[in-house]
């Protein structure tokens, strides 16, 4: 079994209105805690046909509020890379050490997967720049149907606030790496090793 533990040097993203209307002024919006977000990262040696996590996203509200997840997908998908779970868990559980265990799926690491965030992000100044115990950890499933290495450029987090629908995108490339894959694409020297 493989841990996946993955270092994402930020996770922050940019709102877009999935409707295709203005934002509405006061509904909350799902952010990356802690700016812009930069990195990419990767599993190497894994397996096709079995899950892996992605677990080191920390996100928030934009301010007070409530937004409920409804799908993420990756960005420009390579390889047939597949998201095919994820869950928001409080970021207390996740340092205090209320999760249910270690795993390579949602099951495997809370008992209770929830879908909702309602804590706004705190003042940088009050918590650093990953919110400490603030915000929700994002943790993602992801597969890949075949032993090619399979990669993404990001995901696209859609997710509903006062009754309006929106879309966040997170742009970091994530890999699923195999060992000794050639394909060409594969930033090896940065995503897989």
């Amino acid at each position: 079994m493989h841990r996946a533990a993955v270092a994402v040097v930020a996770a922050a993203a940019t709102v877009v209105l999935a409707s295709g209307c203005s934002v509405f002024r006061h509904d909350a919006h799902i952010v990356g805690a802690g700016g812009d977000p930069v990195g990419a990262g990767g599993l190497n040696e894994t397996e096709s046909h079995h899950p892996y996590l992605l677990n080191d996203i920390v996100i928030c509200l934009d301010r007070p509020g409530d937004a409920f997840i409804t799908d993420v997908t990756p960005i420009n998908p390579h390889n047939g890379l597949t998201v095919t779970d994820f869950a928001a868990v409080p970021r207390i559980q996740v340092n205090g050490g209320q999760m249910t265990g270690a795993g390579n799926t949602i099951a495997d690491v809370t008992a209770t997967p929830s879908r909702e965030v309602t804590q706004a992000c705190p003042p940088e100044t009050e918590t650093g720049i990953d919110g400490a115990q603030y915000g929700y950890t994002l943790f993602v499933q992801y597969i890949k149907p075949d032993d090619r290495s399979a990669w993404d450029d990001g995901m696209r987090v859609a997710y509903t606030s006062g009754g309006h629908r929106y879309t966040t995108d997170m742009h970091f490339q994530f890999a699923l790496c195999t060992k000794g894959d050639p394909s060409p694409e594969v930033d090896h020297d940065q995503l897989c090793t």
